[in-house]
């Protein structure tokens, strides 16, 4: 889940540049109050403007913050793996970040289990 009005909160489990063009999977976390675990989500990104060049410096499991970014719904149709209609998929377009460090004190919420990837 990805709310808006605020911050949000991702780790980046990997960025990838093709063309110029820098994208990537990250996932965000929250917790359920009714049963106290975490529930996670994972993403498609996409890095443009400002975010853009302060993704080269991204690894696997850092942290961020979205300063700016957008949740779009694309239709793709891939032929050439069989696709016979269009397929839905969610991305997230993230035009400004700020790299976390582990020293911030915002009330972020980290997902149970870190270790691992999420998918």
């Amino acid at each position: 889940m990805i709310s808006t009005g605020r911050d949000t909160y991702m780790t980046i489990w990997s960025v990838e540049e093709k063309d110029g063009k820098y994208k990537g999977r990250a996932s965000t976390s929250r917790k359920n109050k009714q049963t106290n675990e975490y529930q996670n989500s994972n993403w498609n990104v996409r890095f443009v403007g400002a975010a853009a060049d302060k993704a080269k410096n991204l690894v696997e499991k850092d942290r961020i913050v979205i300063k700016t970014g957008d949740l779009s719904i694309e239709n793709i149709y891939l032929p050439e793996s069989g696709d016979r209609k269009a397929t839905s998929y969610i991305s997230v377009t993230i035009f400004d970040f700020d790299k976390l460090n582990g020293e911030t004190t915002t009330n972020e919420v980290k997902p149970a289990n870190n270790d691992e990837l999420p998918f």
